[in-house]
């Protein structure tokens, strides 16, 4: 009986500081006043500076049944365990920064049910000798919540599908790549042997002569289904990494196109996934081939590089630098290829040129996107 007489005692109290504060607004005002805030539309609570709980909205009985049982008792105590250190920590705020409003989200507890994600506004109103109060608007957030698990979760699906689909071409790739060796290839090979054979047989000029470009036509010939057996599928990639898969392409690239090339690496503690090492190879490949293309470079080097939560990569060339024109005749399939790759990864891309001439491309794709392991 004690404790239920206090009970009282205590929000007869409430009730007198709420009605005190309303008639420091304005005499004339306080009804109108209460009226109002007791007919919000929204979840709605008058607050002290503690954050006790003085009154609650017609919406809160709507929402939350009988809510006397909460008056007199701390906001805080009413959200969950997980959030109240965000919730206190607003209060503060509030009460701490006048004509401010501070926001914060937590989750109203409700014992065995699935508690209700609520976004609350506070600001403190004070009437200069009469107490401090807080004024906190709030709003069901679940259906926000839930569209934002979904859009998740859509999102996790879409990006397996990528890396399946990566996968799955990959390893078609890979077939085209091996059939043409040891079907076209090898015809081609055994081809030249044979028309070399012709060459020791007694010809006429004209004969040797037509022999000799048959010969080299089929060298040519092979030469093309080596490059494009390669640039369908880079054995070091799978077999070695890919740093080895860019040293590789990079000096393939450089002996038949005159220019100098080199890579540099960090060590990383870090794995790739098969399917991030293939996408990451395929965009380096692309900005080489691109800036062969547009830069008329003389040297091209490619950096690797990484922090706790990034990968980065840069491609640098001496040519002559990027210009709107240039930019907008690089823009074609291949570099929105390589910025459609990247989104996919979360990635961004930077181009710039350089004080000291040339093209600097930089880009970076977090860990987190690229399955790695420590």
């Amino acid at each position: 009986m004690r404790k239920d007489s206090s009970l009282r005692d205590d929000r007869q109290n409430y009730r007198d500081d709420l009605r005190t504060f309303t008639e420091a607004q304005s005499p004339t005002a306080s009804h109108s006043f209460a009226e109002i805030y007791d007919n919000l539309p929204a979840i709605a609570a008058m607050l002290d500076e503690r954050g006790i709980i003085l009154g609650l909205s017609r919406e809160c009985s709507t929402r939350f049944g009988d809510v006397s049982r909460f008056l007199g008792r701390s906001l805080v105590s009413l959200a969950h365990n997980d959030d109240r250190d965000e919730l206190r920590n607003a209060l503060k705020a509030a009460v701490g920064r006048r004509n401010h409003i501070e926001h914060c989200e937590f989750r109203i507890w409700r014992g065995r049910r699935d508690p209700v994600p609520v976004r609350m506004s506070l600001r403190a109103a004070s009437t200069g000798e009469g107490p401090t109060m807080l004024l906190g608007v709030a709003s069901d957030v679940s259906d926000r919540l839930m569209l934002e698990e979904q859009l998740l979760e859509r999102t996790t699906e879409l990006s397996d599908m990528a890396s399946q689909l990566l996968a799955a071409q990959d390893q078609e790739r890979r077939r085209i790549a091996a059939d043409m060796h040891d079907t076209i290839g090898h015809q081609l090979a055994v081809a030249k042997f044979q028309m070399d054979g012709l060459r020791h047989l007694e010809l006429d000029g004209q004969a040797l002569a037509t022999v000799d470009s048959a010969i080299e036509q089929l060298q040519q010939a092979i030469d093309a289904v080596r490059s494009l057996t390669f640039s369908l599928n880079s054995t070091s990639l799978h077999d070695q990494g890919l740093d080895a898969a860019i040293e590789d392409f990079g000096q393939t690239l450089s002996q038949n196109q005159a220019f100098d090339f080199s890579l540099s690496s960090r060590p990383r503690n870090r794995r790739l996934s098969q399917p991030a090492r293939i996408t990451l190879y395929r965009i380096v490949r692309e900005l080489l081939i691109n800036a062969l293309k547009h830069a008329s470079a003389s040297h091209i080097r490619v950096s690797i590089g990484a922090d706790d939560n990034d990968m980065h990569f840069a491609v640098v060339d001496d040519g002559v630098g990027l210009n709107q024109t240039t930019l907008k005749c690089s823009s074609g399939t291949g570099l929105r290829s390589v910025e459609q790759q990247l989104s996919a990864l979360d990635g961004c891309i930077k181009f710039e040129n350089r004080d000291s001439g040339g093209t600097m491309v930089r880009f970076s794709v977090p860990y987190s996107s690229v399955g790695s392991e420590v």
